[in-house]
């Protein structure tokens, strides 16, 4: 085998809004990687920010830096990166996390078998105390769930490894708020594209508080059509996933999410289940602002 083969080079990109309190962690943790740094490019493309996040970014030597202000959207952001891309495999992850310091050889170790084109890592959440809230504990337990995702041909881009030219022929990620990921993962697994799981791949998000959880069911629901479509989802069963929506919840659906080696209180169960169903609600409005 040859070392090209062995060691292709990587182009990382990665989205940024507003991270001035993220992304120097995660550059520093890139910074650190395994994987020979010759054989990987990081490539960081600011959406806007108001905040001092660019001044940040460019503090660091040998990041290339690029600005996409035309679009609002983390997915146009991914997609600038992507056409400055050098690398045969294009590794994404997101501004608010830190990537273990074997991410990118974990990663990139599955593209030893030929028939693999996309690889989705493992996502760990970190929790702001010892005893997480109710809103933290749901969220790492729905959310980010690529060990899951992937069994349906799916991931999101907050840990994920592609083939370049699969982006070259079949394109690139729509640019919504939300969901392109699991839209353009969605088709390309339909188009035979194959994708595995790494599971020592490793990005930690943290979780998200109340308000940032039913932000970001909002910007789910908005996104949510163009995911579902991505899926191969009928028309007929999108009406009636949107219809579902108000329903009570399904406490099946709950205990499903939570692996079996955890137990949690009776209260706390109570507030999971109420935590899901505002979420639900949340996710509604997004997608009835989608449809406007």
């Amino acid at each position: 085998m040859s070392n090209k083969e062995i060691r292709p080079f990587v182009s990382i990109v990665i989205p940024v809004y507003n991270g001035s309190n993220t992304i120097g962690p995660l550059i520093e943790s890139l910074l650190v990687q395994s994987y020979p740094r010759e054989c990987y490019e990081i490539i960081i493309v600011d959406n806007g920010s108001s905040d001092n996040t660019v001044s940040i970014i460019s503090a660091y030597e040998n990041i290339i830096l690029l600005h996409q202000k035309d679009v609002q959207s983390s997915y146009a952001a991914r997609n600038l990166g992507i056409m400055h891309a050098k690398g045969d495999i294009i590794a994404f992850t997101d501004a608010d996390c830190v990537v273990d310091s074997e991410w990118l050889k974990e990663g990139i170790a599955l593209f030893q078998k030929k028939d693999i084109s996309i690889v989705a890592g493992a996502i760990q959440f970190t929790f702001s105390s010892e005893y997480p809230t109710a809103t933290e504990v749901w969220d790492s337990l729905v959310h980010l769930r690529n060990d899951v995702y992937s069994k349906n041909g799916c991931a999101v881009t907050a840990n994920i490894f592609v083939r370049k030219m699969v982006f070259d022929k079949q394109g690139y990620f729509s640019e919504v708020s939300s969901g392109g990921d699991f839209a353009w993962t969605g088709m390309a697994t339909r188009a035979g594209y194959k994708m595995a799981f790494a599971p020592s791949a490793i990005v930690s998000h943290p979780a998200r508080s109340f308000d940032e959880l039913m932000k970001k069911n909002i910007r789910v629901g908005t996104g949510a059509i163009v995911s579902w479509r991505g899926r191969g989802r009928s028309w007929i069963w999108i009406s009636a996933a949107i219809l579902s929506y108000p329903l009570p919840l399904n406490i099946y659906k709950l205990y499903i999410h939570i692996p079996k080696n955890k137990r949690y209180s009776c209260i706390m169960m109570l507030q999971l289940c109420l935590v899901s169903y505002i979420g639900r609600w949340y996710t509604l409005i997004g997608v009835l602002k989608s449809l406007r």
